[in-house]
Formats: C-alpha cells, sequence, structure tokens
C-alpha cells in the first residue's frame, strides 16, 4: 500500500512541474508575441543627434543661402525636423533651411529633430554691402525745345543696383532753360547743356537743350501732291508730302493734320512728323503721337523710339526719321534735300482689306527710304469711327508701322548727321 501511494504522489509532482513548464513557456510565449500574433522581436531607432553644414555663415542683407541639417544615426526612423531664428528681423528661415539676410546684425539659427529635441546651431553675421555708382546715363542727349515748353529728363545710375541712387541737377545756362529734379524749363531762345551728377562718385551725364522762339520760326510750310484710292487697291499709285520744316508745338501738328490728314499718304507723313517730335520733346511727340495713332500702337511706338532715340551706342538712331525724307542716305550721314520730302505708293503686294475691328477699309501703303535694304518701309492706315480712337472718321489714322521705329543702317563716319529743321 505504502509503495502505491509512493508512486501516485510521484505521478502527480511529474504531472505539476509539467504544468509549470507549459506556464512559464506560454509567458515566454507572449513576451515574443503581441496579441494579433506578430513578433515583437524588432525595436525602434531613436535619434542621437543632428548637425549642420555649417556652424557659422556670413551674408550680405539681401542674401540666402541654405543649411543642411544631418539627423544621426543614418536609419534613425524619424529625421523630421524643425527651423528657428533667433532674430527674425536680422535673419530668417524657412521650413527648407534656407537662411535670408534682413539686416544687418547676428542671429542664431537652430535645427531641432522631432524625436528627442535634439539640436544644432549655425552663427549667421549680416552685414550692409555697398554698391558702388560706375556711372550715369540721360534718356536723351539732345532735346530742341520752344520758349515755355516744358521737359523731364531721366536719369538712370548704373549699376541699378547702387547702394545711393541721389543725384543733382544743374544747368549751363539758366537764362535759356532752367532746371529742377530733371524737369527742365525752356526760358528763352539759344542752348543750355543740362548736367546731372551722381552723389557717389560724381558721374555725370549731359544733354543739349535748344530752344527755339516760336514768334521769330520761319512759318511752317507743308503741301500734298498725289492721289491714292481710299477704297479701291490700285498698286502704282504714289504720293507726296513736302514741308520746309518739322512742327514744334502739339497746334502746329495739328494745324498739319487738317491739311494733310484726309489723305492716307498725309497719315504717314504726319507719323514721321510726330516720330521726329517725340525725339525732341517726349511730352509733345507723345500727345502727336496719339492723335496720329490707332490707342493700341501708342505704346509699343514711344517704347521702342525711346531706345532710338537714347544714349545706348548699339540702339541709338538720332537720324531714324531723317532716313525716310528723299535725298537722305547712310553715306551722306542722312541729310535730306530741302524742302523735305516724303514719298509714298501703295504697297505693291498687298491688297486693301475690310477690317472688322474698326469697320473700314485697311489701306496698306510704303514709305521709301534709302535706310533699309529693302528701300522701303509698310504703312497701314484707315479712317475710323470706333469710340475712343482719334481721327473722329475725318482723317487717316496709322493702324501700325513697326518699320518706321526699326532701327536704319549706321550713319557714315565720313559724314555727320546734321539735324532737321
Amino acid at each position: 500500500m505504502i509503495k502505491k501511494m509512493k508512486k501516485q504522489l510521484f505521478y502527480l509532482m511529474a504531472a505539476t512541474v509539467a504544468l509549470l513548464v507549459a506556464v512559464v513557456s506560454c509567458s515566454k510565449e507572449d513576451d515574443i508575441n503581441d496579441d494579433s500574433g506578430n513578433n515583437n522581436n524588432s525595436h525602434t531607432v531613436s535619434v542621437a543627434g543632428v548637425s549642420l553644414d555649417k556652424t557659422s555663415l556670413s551674408l550680405a542683407v539681401g542674401g540666402s543661402e541654405t543649411l543642411t541639417a544631418t539627423v544621426n544615426p543614418a536609419d534613425a526612423a524619424n529625421k523630421n525636423v524643425t527651423w528657428s531664428s533667433s532674430a527674425t528681423g536680422v535673419a530668417s528661415v524657412d521650413a527648407t533651411g534656407k537662411v535670408t539676410a534682413a539686416s544687418a546684425g547676428t542671429a542664431t539659427i537652430t535645427v531641432t529633430t522631432q524625436d528627442g529635441s535634439k539640436t544644432a546651431t549655425c552663427n549667421v553675421t549680416i552685414t550692409t554691402s555697398t554698391v558702388a555708382v560706375t556711372g550715369v546715363t540721360l534718356n536723351t542727349t539732345a532735346v530742341t525745345l520752344a520758349v515755355g515748353d516744358v521737359q523731364t529728363l531721366t536719369a538712370t545710375v548704373v549699376p541699378d543696383v547702387a547702394t545711393n541712387q541721389n543725384v543733382t541737377w544743374s544747368t549751363s545756362d539758366a537764362t535759356v532753360a532752367t532746371v529742377s529734379g530733371g524737369s527742365v524749363t525752356a526760358v528763352k531762345a539759344g542752348t543750355a547743356t543740362i548736367t546731372v551728377t551722381t552723389a557717389d562718385g560724381n558721374r555725370t551725364a549731359t544733354c543739349t537743350v535748344t530752344v527755339t522762339d516760336n514768334s521769330s520760326a520761319v512759318a511752317l510750310e507743308v503741301n500734298i501732291t498725289g492721289k491714292i484710292s481710299h477704297t479701291t487697291y490700285t498698286v502704282g499709285q504714289t504720293g507726296t508730302v513736302t514741308f520746309n520744316r518739322f512742327p514744334a508745338t502739339e497746334e502746329e501738328f495739328r494745324q498739319v493734320r487738317e491739311k494733310i490728314g484726309g489723305e492716307p499718304h498725309g497719315a504717314v507723313a504726319l507719323q514721321l512728323m510726330a516720330y521726329e517730335m517725340y525725339r525732341r520733346n517726349r511730352t509733345v511727340g507723345e500727345a502727336c503721337i496719339r492723335l496720329n495713332n490707332v490707342t493700341v500702337n501708342v505704346t509699343p511706338a514711344t517704347n521702342r523710339l525711346r531706345e532710338l532715340f537714347g544714349k545706348d551706342a548699339y540702339y541709338a538712331r538720332p537720324y531714324q526719321i531723317a532716313a525716310f525724307l528723299k535725298g537722305a542716305t547712310p553715306a551722306n550721314g542722312y541729310n535730306p534735300t530741302k524742302p523735305y520730302t516724303v514719298e509714298v505708293r501703295v504697297a505693291p503686294a498687298v491688297a486693301y482689306e475690310y477690317s472688322n475691328d474698326y469697320q473700314n477699309t485697311m489701306l496698306y501703303l510704303e514709305v521709301f527710304t534709302q535706310g533699309k535694304d529693302r528701300g522701303s518701309e509698310q504703312v497701314a492706315v484707315l479712317k475710323t469711327l470706333k469710340p475712343g480712337e482719334p481721327g473722329e472718321g475725318k482723317y487717316f489714322i496709322v493702324f501700325n508701322s513697326p518699320g518706321l521705329y526699326s532701327q536704319v543702317r549706321e550713319v557714315s563716319f565720313a559724314n555727320p548727321f546734321n539735324g532737321l529743321d
């Protein structure tokens, strides 16, 4: 009996040990596997630190540079960072690390990791950069004004990023022409030199001002000959306009328009007059251009004329309009015969056409010139009653004339251009 009880006790103890082993084994499995059965043996790599490619940086006001942050270790799970500046009024920083200099001073740029708030810094020094003036130019180097006329000269300091853009103005003869802030007033007949001087470096540019007294001016004489049909395209038709001098005022221009503006070739001659008047006086010239052009043609024309009548050695063509007058050639300095003559013909290869926009016939003409290889340039004219357009349906106006403000050939060095009356 005792032997039998010992045997049963042995089996009971063995079962107990087996149960304990099973419990321990399950506990370890729970540690290894999560509730969903996934293995939890992997672990997240935390951020240990962050560094910047630069610890110091110098910039001039207005400059910028991008800093690069490196999160360590390379296999860190969360590499997100934020950027901040200790003085945004001196230097700001965006989300990509781009630092922009705002004003002179110092600032500390800090990058901070999202995981662990690790940081790295860069000390930024912002300096004020001074750009010296190297020159100055004027929008025109010569202008003719009638007594009482006012014209504004525009000075451009070079380079355009120069720190000190201040200039002063002076005149060689205040009894002939005065100047204030670039605004020139014609006082009496004569010649004066207007000078602009930079505050930095005393760089200068000049404009010669010729003042005429209209009370003693030669009477303006204008004649128109030839007949060009207003409605029927007829190859071979021609017309001419002759005049002894260019109009000096808007009123004189209106008087000429009254005499020749009713004819298509009259509008071509008026266009040349208006362009030359613009060379002499921007304000008066633009007013005349507006009288003789559809509105959309004014800005392209004046923009280009400013270049042609400016100081740039490549673009400047003070003799541009003279090139469209009879007898003017590059070889003779574009000095035309007098009285001045504008010769016009119907364009031989471009028929008239009806314009729906302006509800009238568009005429394509050509004006002769020795300043272009092809010997002529096209000008499109029409009459219109369209609201907002000049001409009042009475006068021909120019629809476009790009050939008149595209550069003519350079003048001969041997024979200078003597100007136009």
